[in-house]
């Protein structure tokens, strides 16, 4: 009655009337009144009333409307290329990564087609989205896509269906990631790796280098000529059996012992050029004089990975004469090449760091999964162990616990990486496997664990991203699913990092090679235009090497081999016949000043 006195107004009839009300016995609900009145005389005689209690239909579209706005801020904010279509194509919304991988700036695409944006699309692209709207998950990890602009791009994408309340299809989700930084770091590298080969190979000079313990990793025939093996099959890799086969003296004739031979000086950071070493061999006799160029080779945190070492045979006095000259005004100049380009070389690497790109993708994890700790592991392969390379609120007592993990271990991060799979913990009390493990987790703060494999496009095991919450707790599904993509940048970023940290260490490999060659050493590419030079080049021809890098290699040439070289190298290019080019001829080059000299 209390209820009709505040509720009713002095009408004859309301209609849809919704009113909050806390019962004493059922709590607050949510109800709507429609009523009528009958009034004989000014007395009420009769009244109509229907009640009906939408508490649950109230909650259910807070919920539903709540539900939208998150998956909206999710696809905005993602760290991916995300865009969600309905089945007309029209855009529902895009993520931030979206808007600028595919250049559209601030224009609102939200309601256009997305074929009137992209006009260029192919048939077989629309297959695929046909395709999705009819229920299949289609993706691919390598995929070249032609821009209407000319431009080529390398893709990782995905397409799949997403479902309406009631289960029906309502549009498809399309993830795309550009990757063609990551595949150009690897053609770079693929390239790096011929230069340093065909570097080596094209070296009338012994070339060796080394690990960090000394062992030779590479060299080229020249080296075994100079050390008197008939073949590779005789070659020692460790430096260490390398004093039982050689005397090695001084030029004054001292013994020289083992930790002075220019291998294990530039493992210490040392530099030499032109260094002479009187060299037998202990089991034939034969004895040679040899002039060493070394120089330790360092990683991009500056630590010393290994070294170069390039070795000359000396015993001819013209030789020895020609030799001398060149080192007297290469010494410096080689010395201070070496140190800026190391100094360079680790100011790049520290702008983009392992740690730093892992904890902004475990940052935005651990956001997405509200979870309240978390940590990426690294595998070493070599030694089957997982490192923590970053981590989110965690302790000392676990770090120092978990901060490297054997992948054999029943912990969370273990079992996945062992199998291969996620591995969702909810409780840790209730989980047998994880029994020896919880009194860290008790110190630690967490009851629920989820530990994912980072893994490589071609299915290998890269390492783990966990997240942890303080309660018993399992993802949703639809958090899994964003959790994979997450998964996959943090894999991408790994294997781009290790790509340019092995691009960045075989062109240490291969600077330090062409700057301690006392010959010239010059590339071009197929135009003739000279990409690169060494010291040797600068000083034989008088030039400065941005006078000389940019320009045609005819400028070295006096008539008429600068008038024929275009045509040799055009004639090379179209039909890869060598005629000239790839022979070993004597010709006439010209200095700076204009003067000739044979080469």
């Amino acid at each position: 009655h209390r209820l009709l006195e505040e509720v009713l107004p002095k009408h004859t009839e309301i209609k849809d009337f919704e009113v909050t009300y806390n019962f004493e016995n059922l709590g607050k609900r949510t109800m709507l009144l429609n009523a009528r009145t009958l009034v004989y005389q000014n007395h009420l005689r009769l009244m109509l009333l229907a009640i009906d209690d939408v508490t649950e239909q109230k909650h259910a579209q807070t919920v539903s409307l709540e539900h939208v706005m998150q998956l909206q801020m999710f696809i905005e904010n993602a760290p991916a290329a995300l865009a969600m279509l309905d089945r007309q194509m029209h855009y529902l919304v895009a993520s931030r990564r979206w808007m600028n991988d595919y250049r559209l700036g601030d224009k609102n695409i939200i309601g256009l087609s997305h074929y009137a944006i992209f006009p260029e699309i192919s048939d077989s692209w629309k297959s695929v989205h046909r395709r999705a709207l009819a229920g299949e998950v289609i993706r691919n990890d390598e995929d070249r896509f032609l821009r209407s602009d000319g431009s080529m791009h390398w893709l990782r994408w995905e397409v799949r269906p997403w479902y309406t309340a009631d289960g029906t299809i309502g549009g498809i989700v399309l993830f795309s990631e550009d990757i063609t930084e990551r595949k150009q770091a690897e053609n770079a590298l693929r390239d790096s790796q011929a230069k340093l080969k065909s570097a080596l190979n094209s070296m009338t000079d012994a070339v060796v280098i080394t690990d960090a313990l000394g062992r030779f990793v590479d060299f080229n025939d020249a080296f075994l000529v100079f050390h008197r093996f008939k073949n590779e099959e005789y070659l020692r890799v460790d430096l260490e059996d390398y004093p039982s086969l050689y005397e090695v003296r001084f030029s004054d004739g001292t013994e020289t012992p083992l930790d002075m031979w220019a291998v294990p000086r530039a493992l210490r950071g040392e530099t030499g050029i032109e260094e002479e070493y009187h060299i037998s061999r202990k089991d034939s006799g034969e004895s040679w004089i040899g002039s060493y160029s070394f120089a330790p080779i360092h990683s991009v945190d500056g630590d010393i990975i290994g070294s170069v070492v390039v070795a000359r045979d000396i015993t001819a006095r013209v030789r020895a004469e020609i030799a001398l000259r060149e080192s007297q005004s290469q010494l410096t100049i080689e010395a201070n090449s070496l140190i800026r380009l190391n100094e360079a070389t680790s100011r790049l690497w520290k702008m983009r760091d392992l740690k730093t790109g892992l904890e902004e993708i475990l940052h935005a994890t651990i956001e997405m999964l509200s979870s309240d700790f978390g940590n990426i592991q690294v595998l070493d392969s070599s030694r089957q162990t997982l490192t923590i390379a970053a981590q989110h609120g965690f302790g000392e007592p676990f770090l120092n616990f978990f901060r490297e993990v054997n992948i054999q271990q029943s912990c969370a991060c273990g079992r996945a990486l062992y199998s291969g799979r996620r591995i969702i913990i909810e409780d840790v009390r209730n989980d047998p496997e994880y029994a020896e493990f919880r009194s860290i987790a008790e110190s630690s703060g967490y009851l629920a664990v989820q530990s994912t494999p980072l893994l490589s496009p071609e299915g290998k095991p890269l390492g783990i991203i966990s997240t942890y919450w303080r309660s018993p707790h399992r993802p949703s599904e639809q958090q899994l699913r964003r959790l994979d993509l997450y998964a996959c940048q943090a894999a991408d970023f790994i294997l781009r990092f290790r790509a340019d940290q092995i691009l960045h260490d075989r062109e240490e490999r291969l600077a330090a090679v062409l700057n301690t060659a006392a010959d010239a050493i010059i590339t071009i590419d197929q135009r003739g235009i000279m990409t690169s030079v060494n010291a040797a080049t600068e000083r034989m021809f008088g030039y400065s090497h941005s006078e000389l890098v940019g320009q045609n290699v005819r400028m070295l040439m006096p008539a008429p081999y600068a008038n024929e070289h275009d045509g040799y190298l055009k004639r090379y290019v179209a039909t890869r016949e060598a005629h000239v080019i790839g022979s070993g001829r004597e010709a006439l080059a010209k200095r700076k000043d204009g003067t000739t000299f044979p080469v």
